[in-house]
């Protein structure tokens, strides 16, 4: 049996790539800065959430939110909703008081 032949139909060029890891970086070290505080996050699409920030790590937030925030898939933990946002989505980050 003969394998398929692969053809890549979309490759980032080396500056795109250095941008968006740059980015991803500058994200992870904002949000675990704001482990345990209440921040407003907006994404790229124009969403945006309000909750904890419970824990990040290289690729992802994770957000504590309100349960009845709505159009929203969750992680559903022992008590709490837990929002996982990629890094790379992250437009802004607004500490709430």
């Amino acid at each position: 049996m003969t394998q398929p032949q692969e053809r890549s139909v979309y490759q980032a060029n080396s500056e795109t790539l250095q941008v968006l890891q740059q980015a991803r970086d500058q994200a992870y070290t904002t949000c675990k800065q704001q482990v345990n505080q209440t921040v407003r996050v907006q994404l790229l699409n124009g969403m945006s959430y309000e909750g904890v920030i419970v824990n990040v790590d290289p690729y992802n937030v994770y957000l504590r939110v309100n349960p009845y925030t709505p159009n929203t898939r969750f992680f559903y933990g022992p008590n709490d909703l837990i929002l996982t946002l990629s890094l790379y989505v992250l437009l802004v980050i607004t500490l709430l008081a």
